[in-house]
């Protein structure tokens, strides 16, 4: 079957981050042996997905499941196989019956499927149970769509029906039992483009935040150029290599800019695309993982910790000082009872959240608790619905439930982000996803503080000085004092350079003061000496006298 070009205005990711982005090619083929390939739900915006090695069927806007098809010469359709050869990868009718994947071909409820093009469409497909091959219990499915349904959005969720139902949230769209084929590459490079999407959203929202100061004249300018050609190039990307290249761009273009400008009080800059891999797309590519016995698992673009201490983490050097702020959506079962993770006395939630050395406890699992069900995946106590399992996670985290944040001041120039568990407790539960990290700005109240207190060290120093040293020196800390005594500063720079020029001078006045008492000896002793030698009566003291002046001097 010969396929034309097909322009998408949006695909997986843009479900996944909220943007419109623009066409993404994909012009596979289906050999007539089969062969390998992701499926991607055109109404839904994700790909067909397993659940790794945790759960079912769904087409969700995370990372896809490679599947293989295997051609049947008899139906002319494909078997849909996947990695993980497992009885429960089924898809459900609407008699709660099941067609299975990944199972043996003579099991009767195993059937080929029919790769029907859309009409209108390229490489948009209706996939539908063979009429002339289905076996057994499964043969009122002959002619049912495998489509996703909005309905249920849980396990089995990519479901068979062969009518249009009604779902609580409206109708369904034909466009839920419409499907494309994508090859292996182009995957690979959609995964590419993912970041280079996110880095794009994050430097926008910059470039757009018009509360901004800056700290060096120009910034914004150079800042606005330096991404306007990255964009281009990232827009106009082909290839991976493209792809990376236009990403580092905008991270380059970004650490420059905020150590020059920073938001103004109130405001924030959403520096995310500065971390690696902060939604899981893989396991840990990006971070530091560490844990102690349990497990470590992932799936639907989550990470969970069960039964374990654990740390992950990653590194971002070069950053400007100032405030950041860090979230991720978690949450922890204190143990393994539903019903005591609203006991948060005696099962205290031991997850931590943290940058550099500030923590901040993450949410227990009951902390978000709802009264309706959001997920099949789901476990009620109190007259209340807590997500169980990673599917369940994945609805309530898309859902925006179980946001937790840390706020830290930075003065060293690298950021630790991370989350950990030290506390061993058995059966805990732990889960998590979607960092995000914001830059607040330089916090202006530490520089303020030192100020003052250089200000008041003029004060001090002029009051400690006073008939002790010449009045020329007083009369410079004054100076100094009107010069500085500013309060229309609103720069870091500003309150760095006035600490620094008060130190320095307040420093050099004290040191005088040491000075004095030699150089007022010196003078005594030398109108003295200029008495005593008209009458001859005087020997001086060379060796004494010599370290005196020394001193003074």
């Amino acid at each position: 079957m010969k396929r034309k070009l097909l322009l998408m205005t949006t695909f997986f990711v843009a479900g996944a981050l909220g943007l419109t982005v623009s066409a993404q090619q994909w012009n596979p083929s289906v050999p007539a042996g089969g062969g390998e390939y992701y499926l991607y739900n055109v109404g839904k915006g994700g790909f067909l997905y397993n659940g790794g090695n945790t759960g079912g069927l769904s087409a969700e806007p995370v990372s896809g499941q490679r599947i293989v098809l295997e051609a049947d010469a008899t139906s002319g359709g494909y078997y849909i196989n996947t990695s993980y050869i497992r009885s429960n990868y089924m898809v459900e009718n609407d008699d709660y019956q099941y067609v299975y994947i990944d199972v043996d071909r003579t099991h009767e409820m195993n059937a080929p499927w029919l790769f029907q093009l859309v009409e209108g469409k390229e490489n948009v497909y209706n996939i539908v149970i063979s009429a002339t091959t289905v076996k057994g219990a499964t043969k009122k499915d002959a002619g049912r769509r495998l489509e996703f349904d909005s309905r249920n959005n849980g396990t089995n969720s990519a479901v068979l029906r062969s009518t249009r139902q009604s779902s609580a949230g409206g109708a369904l769209t034909d466009e839920y039992d419409q499907w494309m084929l994508v090859t292996p590459a182009e995957y690979e490079l959609s995964k590419a483009r993912r970041p280079y999407l996110a880095a794009k959203a994050c430097v926008l929202q910059i470039h757009e935040e018009s509360h901004y100061t800056e700290n060096e004249d120009g910034a914004h300018t150079t800042f606005v150029t330096a991404i306007t050609s990255a964009i281009a190039s990232g827009d106009a990307a082909t290839t991976a290599e493209e792809y990376n290249t236009a990403t580092t761009a905008l991270v380059t273009a970004t650490k420059e800019y905020i150590s020059k400008a920073m938001p103004q009080n109130g405001y924030q800059f959403e520096i995310t695309h500065l971390m690696t891999n902060p939604d899981f797309l893989t396991q840990s590519d990006g971070w530091t993982a560490t844990y102690n016995g349990g497990a470590f698992n992932h799936g639907w673009d989550c990470n969970e910790f069960i039964n374990n201490t654990f740390d992950i983490n990653q590194s971002i050097a070069d950053m400007p000082v100032g405030t950041y702020k860090l979230t991720v959506q978690a949450f922890q079962r204190q143990d393994g009872s539903y019903s005591n993770t609203f006991d948060k006395t005696t099962y205290p939630v031991t997850a931590l959240l943290y940058v550099n050395s500030t923590t901040a406890a993450i949410k227990a699992l009951s902390d978000d608790a709802t009264a309706t069900r959001l997920s099949p995946n789901a476990e009620t106590r109190n007259n209340l619905w807590m997500p169980s399992g990673m599917y369940g996670a994945r609805k309530y985290f898309d859902t925006g439930y179980y946001v937790n944040e840390v706020a830290a001041s930075v003065e060293d120039g690298t950021l630790v982000l991370g989350f950990k568990n030290e506390t061993l407790r058995d059966d805990t539960w732990t889960i998590f996803d979607n960092f995000h990290l914001y830059y607040t700005g330089n916090d202006l109240s530490g520089f303020k503080t030192r100020y003052d207190e250089a200000i008041t060290s003029i004060d001090n120093a002029v009051d400690e000085l006073t008939g002790m040293v010449p009045a020329s020196v007083i009369t410079s800390l004054n100076a100094l004092k009107t010069t500085y005594d500013d309060t229309s500063y609103n720069k870091a720079s500003q309150y760095e350079s006035a600490i620094n020029a008060i130190n320095e001078a307040v420093t050099a006045a004290l040191n005088t003061k040491l000075k004095a008492p030699y150089a007022a000896f010196i003078q005594m002793k030398d109108a003295v000496e200029v008495i005593l030698a008209q009458t001859n009566a005087y020997t001086p003291d060379t060796e004494k006298e010599t370290a005196l002046r020394a001193a003074a001097a």
